[in-house]
C-alpha cells in the first residue's frame, strides 16, 4: 500500500503496544487468531498425565507445576508481582485462576531455543544496550499472563509479529516475533511509503536491529490494548471470510463480489496505521529524535 500520512485515532496509550494481519510490507507482517479460553492447547502426555508447556510440566489433576517458575537471570521471586500474593507461588497456574487466564509455555519472553543462536543474541544485545528497550523488554517480561515466544528466521526477509490469542476478557495471552535476518540490515532498504518513516532513515545495523525488535514488540503492545484486540480479531475475520469466499466462487466471480474492494481498502489502511505506529513505537525505545 501507498499510504504516507498517518491516520489518527483517539486512544488512550497503555504501557505495552503492535502488528496486524493485514499488512502487506516488505519488511514486517503478522497474523491474529482467536483461541478460546478454557482450551489451553498443550499436549498431555500419555504415560505421566502430565501437560508439556515448552518450560515445564503441568499437572491438571492437582492444578499445579511441578517445578518452580524461573528467569533467565536470577531474581528472588522470578515474574512475581508484589502487590498480587498469588504470584508468590511459583507453582501455581495463571495465579490460581485459569477461567480467565492461560499460560502459553509456562514461561515470559521465551527465547530459550535460541540462547545458543549468535545472530539472535547479538541483536539482543544491541536492543537492549538502550534504556528505553530494557524498559520494554522489562514491562512484557515481567506480565504473568503474557508469553512472547522468539525464533529466528535466517533466510527471510520480513519479520513477522503473530500467534496472537485473547482469553474470554479479551486479554492478550501469547504472541509469537519472528525476526527476519535480512531487517537487520540497513543494505535491505525500508520505505517511508509502508509505514516505516523512521525505519527508513536508520543508517547502521546494530540500530537497525535493535529497531526491528522494539518495532514488533510495539506490535504485541498493541495487540494488548483494547482497539488492537478489536482490529486484529476482525482482521482475521474478514482475511477467513475472503479466503473461504474465493475457494466457492473462484478469483474470477470474488473479485466481482460488491463489497471486496471496500474490504480489502479498509484492511490496507488499518495495517498501515499499524505500521506506522509500531515504527514511532520503535523510533521511540531506541531513543530516536523527531
Amino acid at each position: 500500500m501507498s499510504r504516507t500520512t498517518p491516520i489518527h485515532r483517539n486512544r488512550s496509550k497503555p504501557t505495552t503496544r503492535v502488528d496486524n494481519t493485514m499488512t502487506t510490507s516488505a519488511v514486517c507482517a503478522n497474523t491474529a487468531t482467536f483461541l478460546g479460553y478454557l482450551n489451553t492447547g498443550k499436549e498431555r502426555d500419555t504415560e505421566s498425565g502430565n501437560d508439556y508447556f515448552g518450560a515445564r510440566y503441568y499437572a491438571s489433576t492437582m492444578g499445579r507445576w511441578l517445578s518452580p517458575d524461573w528467569s533467565a537471570k536470577r531474581e528472588p521471586v522470578p515474574y512475581a508481582k508484589l502487590d498480587n500474593p498469588q504470584s508468590l507461588n511459583l507453582y501455581a497456574y495463571v495465579f490460581n485462576n485459569p477461567l480467565i487466564h492461560i499460560d502459553a509455555d509456562g514461561h515470559i519472553i521465551d527465547d530459550n531455543a535460541l540462547k545458543d543462536n549468535k545472530d539472535y543474541q547479538g541483536w539482543k544485545k544491541n536492543y537492549l544496550s538502550h534504556k528505553g528497550a530494557q524498559a520494554q523488554w522489562d514491562t512484557l517480561n515481567n506480565n504473568k499472563d503474557l508469553t512472547v515466544t522468539m525464533k529466528w528466521d535466517s533466510k527471510g526477509s520480513r519479520s513477522v509479529t503473530d500467534g496472537y490469542q485473547w482469553n474470554g476478557q479479551g486479554q492478550l495471552t501469547a504472541a509469537t516475533v519472528t525476526l527476519a535476518a535480512k531487517t537487520g540490515d540497513v543494505n535491505n532498504k525500508m520505505s517511508s511509503d509502508q509505514g516505516y518513516v523512521h525505519g527508513a532513515d536508520i543508517s547502521n545495523n546494530s540500530d537497525r536491529q535493535a529497531y526491528v525488535m522494539a518495532h514488533e514488540f510495539g506490535h504485541v503492545e498493541f495487540a494488548q490494548t483494547e482497539i488492537g484486540h478489536q482490529e486484529l480479531t476482525f482482521g482475521q475475520a474478514m482475511d477467513e471470510k475472503m479466503k473461504a469466499s474465493v475457494a466457492q466462487l473462484g478469483m474470477k466471480e470474488y473479485l466481482k463480489q460488491s463489497w471486496v474492494g471496500p474490504v480489502q481498502d479498509l484492511l490496507n489502511m488499518m495495517g498501515h496505521e499499524h505500521e506506522l505506529e509500531a515504527d514511532q513505537r520503535g523510533w521511540d525505545v531506541i531513543g530516536g529524535k523527531n
